[in-house]
């Protein structure tokens, strides 16, 4: 229920509705790094880059365009990349980055998120190719579901 409510915040009312507890959050810790003179750089999966792309909607909306966000990486990310990049631009008066991989059997990434594929070996296993994202999955499961030594990443 909290996805779908963030997910509508996201795609259709572009983070004019409450946010999460968690996207407060997160617009906290920004706004900690902001004081110490810091960058945030931020990767987000799934699930999370809807958390991230509605705190910097409404960090935009509250008149913040000097958002501490060096860069923000999605993953098989359920909020889409290109509204991210948007949002970011405004958010940090142009200097922030937004990079994004998207396996083309990933069904969050793809089919919810509306992100291009970035490449992948194509697989009915729709969950392994959600998962085989980062740094922590092993190397066996990245070249299974990436081709050996592959992740494809856009900006």
């Amino acid at each position: 229920m909290y996805a779908a409510w963030d997910k509508l915040n996201e795609a259709v009312f572009g983070g004019r509705l409450p946010i999460s507890n968690a996207a407060e959050a997160n617009i906290d810790l920004r706004n900690q790094v902001a004081a110490q003179d810091g960058k945030v750089v931020e990767v987000d999966h799934s699930r999370g880059s809807l958390t991230s792309a509605n705190a910097t909607k409404t960090q935009v909306l509250r008149g913040d365009l000097t958002v501490p966000l060096g860069s923000v990486t999605f993953n098989g990310a359920a909020a889409n990349a290109e509204r991210m990049a948007d949002i970011v631009r405004s958010a940090t008066a142009g200097t922030g980055l937004v990079f994004q991989s998207t396996h083309i059997s990933d069904p969050v990434g793809a089919w919810i998120g509306g992100n291009s594929g970035t490449g992948g070996i194509p697989t009915w296993d729709v969950v392994g190719a959600h998962g085989a994202y980062g740094l922590n999955v092993n190397s066996a499961t990245l070249n299974k579901f990436w081709g050996a030594g592959k992740m494809d990443l856009r900006y």
